[in-house]
């Protein structure tokens, strides 16, 4: 999967696997994103 941009500062976001569950997060503000699903 390509990497977000987070869509609050613009930074790129990682991928962290919780349980099976994939959340982008942004190091820099803190963001959160979750897929669809």
């Amino acid at each position: 999967m390509a990497v977000l941009d987070c869509p609050a500062c613009r930074k790129p976001m990682h991928e962290i696997n919780h349980q099976g569950v994939l959340i982008d997060t942004c190091l820099e503000c803190c963001c959160v994103w979750l897929e669809r699903g």
